[in-house]
């Protein structure tokens, strides 16, 4: 992040970068691990909105708990919201190409289905993708 970039940001989020809270870690987890847990979940490393961010793929539901790397803002799935490093969050996406996602569960904005109505056309300034390979395809390649 540059110095103008950090410049920008609140006192108060210079204040919890600066300040993170501690806790003791008793497990830590792999990228690609599969956890035993309601049929299969699959963890998946999302760096760039936060360093040690995951995100995790429920295979019999066939949901992605996307965490903060993607949000869903008026009804529509996009990217993740600006961070520390956007370029590594928004390559971290590529890792969800190969999963069969139905449901996408973000922690910003809330839930994104096939079934959601997303309509508009992807351009540079604000990419749009829906639970889909082909649409996380143009979040990543049509920037």
């Amino acid at each position: 992040m540059s110095k103008e970039e950090w410049a920008s940001l609140p006192e108060q989020m210079q204040f919890l970068y600066k300040n993170a809270p501690k806790s003791k870690v008793h497990k830590t987890l792999e990228d690609g691990q599969e956890l035993s847990f309601c049929g299969g979940i699959q963890v998946i490393f999302t760096l760039g909105y936060t360093f040690g961010h995951i995100s995790l793929y429920l295979k019999q539901s066939k949901t992605l708990v996307a965490g903060d790397a993607m949000v869903v803002a008026d009804g529509v799935l996009r990217r993740p919201i600006p961070t520390l490093d956007m370029k590594t969050a928004i390559e971290s996406l590529e890792k969800f190409l190969d999963l069969d996602i139905e449901t996408i569960i973000c922690y910003h904005g809330g839930i994104d289905r096939p079934d959601t109505p997303i309509m508009s056309v992807p351009t540079k300034e604000s990419l749009i993708l829906a639970p889909s390979s082909f649409y996380i395809f143009l979040l990543l390649f049509l920037q």
